[in-house]
């Protein structure tokens, strides 16, 4: 059922004329008692009347307030009424119009309506004004909270990005709307050249891979040929105890060699294809068990021993080859700071969800400059150890236990050794606390 609105009668339109202009002339008679000096008024029963004086000047104070905090603002401001006039813009938006030879354009100055001057936008333009004019039409209706878009802005003198975003101007969405264009160009800039670096990064990585794979490749075959020339060379030398002493330096150098080969393709492959590597519950004692069983041959010709804790069933997180290996490089780096005759000890110990394994070293230390990069490329010179160069088997072990979430430290035992520490991720961290 439709609500009927009656007129109001021509003598009620009388009678509320001349109420007004009764109002009108109390206001300005208490003006002029008050000579401009009191703001508000009261009745005998109370109540406040507001002079219209301090209203206008509350209202042009309210103004001004706006309009500094606009001002203060970088970005190019317009306040937008609920059709989408213009009703005021920021100084920003007016040094826009100026320094970009807009001024005599009457679609930019206030009173004009914003949603035309997008409707009306022809050539390259078009398409982006057709999108903003869709977004502020959805903010001025409430169907959307608040829209934002970018788009470039090319100027003979360089390329300009801007991030337009549309919010409502009051709570009450339907009142107006902010359209507020803030230059984002440096931060676009800065990144189209990190995306730009990105690319390049990934191109160089993957050529480093490759270059490494064929490499690999093409040593293999000339120094499979090499090593079968030098066994038979050696198999031919009369002396039983010159032969004995060249063929260990000969398979030392030819176990050196491939682990070089070896180790700087792992490296790159966990650089370049570290998501490829994959995890699961892996035996400790299993794994820390191969691991000696293959460094024992590299220890006895050190006169090197190994003290291996009790077996245990621990679980941890990883590869079980992967850990074999970066136990390996750990046992060997722990040999080779070893002298002769001594042991090298490994002990466990558990902890709330991990695992930690120590190796400790009975020989020299490491010198205090060095610890800091101990486990990177060739940080470690030959003359620092006993038992040869290092190689590529810390830095290995480093980036191996990080695939899988653990770390290994190392720190000299006073002056008597070193002493490596693994953490590894426990795969039943229920288990913890056990005794070790």
């Amino acid at each position: 059922m439709k609500r009927k609105i009656s007129k109001p009668s021509d003598s009620a339109n009388t009678e509320l004329l001349a109420l007004m202009g009764t109002l009108r002339k109390v206001g300005q008679r208490l003006e002029q008692l008050t000579a401009g000096q009191v703001d508000t008024v009261a009745d005998s029963d109370g109540r406040t009347l507001l002079l219209s004086g301090t209203q206008e000047q509350l209202k042009q104070s309210e103004n001004a307030k706006q309009a500094a905090i606009l001002n203060a603002l970088p970005a190019h401001i317009a306040l937008l009424d609920a059709k989408g006039i213009i009703i005021s813009v920021n100084d920003a938006w007016g040094r826009f119009d100026a320094a970009n030879g807009l001024q005599g354009n009457p679609g930019y100055a206030l009173g004009r309506n914003y949603l035309e001057i997008c409707d009306a936008a022809c050539g390259d333009d078009s398409s982006v004004a057709g999108q903003v004019a869709e977004g502020v039409r959805s903010v001025l209706s409430g169907v959307k909270a608040s829209f934002a878009t970018e788009y470039q802005w090319d100027t003979p003198a360089e390329n300009r990005w801007y991030l337009l975003t549309v919010t409502p101007l009051a709570e009450n969405r339907t009142a107006g709307a902010v359209v507020m264009h803030l230059n984002i160009t440096e931060q676009k800039r800065v990144a189209l050249q990190l995306a730009e670096a990105n690319a390049r990064l990934t191109i160089l990585d993957r050529a480093k891979a490759e270059f490494l794979d064929i490499i690999s490749h093409e040593f293999r075959a000339p120094l499979s040929g090499l090593f079968t020339v030098g066994e038979l060379i050696l198999d031919g030398i009369a002396s039983p105890q010159d032969n004995i002493e060249l063929k260990d330096i000969f398979q030392q150098s030819r176990r050196r060699i491939l682990s070089i080969l070896d180790d700087a393709l792992l490296l790159t492959r966990i650089d370049v294809k570290r998501d490829q590597f994959g995890s699961a519950p892996v035996s400790l004692s299993a794994a820390m068990s191969s691991a000696i069983e293959s460094a024992t041959e590299f220890a006895e010709s050190r006169r090197v021993t190994f003290v291996m804790p009790s077996a245990n069933l621990d679980l941890v997180v990883g590869d079980k080859d992967l850990l074999v290996r970066a136990f390996r490089a750990l046992l060997e780096t722990a040999v080779k700071f070893s002298n002769e005759g001594e042991t090298v000890r490994l002990a466990r110990e558990v902890a709330a969800d991990s695992l930690r394994v120590t190796i400790e070293s009975h020989g020299c230390t490491i010198s205090p400059a060095v610890l800091p990069k101990f486990f990177d490329i060739f940080s470690v010179e030959e003359t620092l150890t006993p038992g040869g160069d290092l190689g590529l088997g810390p830095p290995v072990a480093y980036r191996i236990l990080s695939l899988f979430g653990a770390s290994v430290s190392v720190a000299n035992r006073n002056s008597c050794g070193i002493r490596l520490t693994i953490s590894l991720r426990n795969a039943e961290p229920n288990n913890a606390g056990r005794a070790c």
